[in-house]
């Protein structure tokens, strides 16, 4: 049995990493141990645990880091969409609000440019006023058109 002043009702957790994430992005989550009045404190003997779970019921595997001050840092990486079970305890039992069902989300590509479009809309462009003047020069003859080449 671990002796703590830390309480887990007064223990937070806070990050992307229980509100909602991105697949194969970095997700984290920071974890607050408090005392009984709500000040931050630290205790070397707690144990703190995360368990996170992927719609296929496995366990994802986590970086875990230990501030030695009162905050554990967790990062880990969600490889597929849908909800996700995370699950914190402290000295053995579950924090508030634990566990937390969290939607991971696919990664949505944006376009960061468009290739060809510009370019596209310029030639076009010049291509109709080549044409137009074309049609001017049609009507004109050898005389004239050899004055305004030179």
């Amino acid at each position: 049995m671990i002796v703590s002043n830390t309480d887990p009702s007064q223990t937070k957790a806070s990050g992307d990493g229980l509100t909602g994430s991105v697949v194969e992005r970095e997700t984290k989550i920071l974890v607050l141990t408090r005392d009984s009045t709500g000040k931050r404190c630290y205790d070397e003997h707690d144990k703190v645990k995360v368990r996170i779970q992927s719609p296929l019921s496995e366990e994802l595997e986590t970086e875990f880091e230990d501030e030695n001050d009162g905050r554990y840092k967790v990062t880990f990486i969600p490889k597929l969409a849908g909800q996700h079970g995370v699950m914190i305890s402290f000295n053995g039992q579950p924090l508030t609000d634990s566990p937390w069902s969290v939607q991971v989300t696919p990664h949505q590509y944006q376009r960061a440019f468009n290739l060809g479009n510009k370019n596209h809309d310029q030639e076009e462009e010049e291509l109709s006023s080549l044409n137009s003047c074309f049609t001017e020069t049609e009507s004109l003859g050898y005389q004239d058109l050899l004055q305004l080449v030179m």
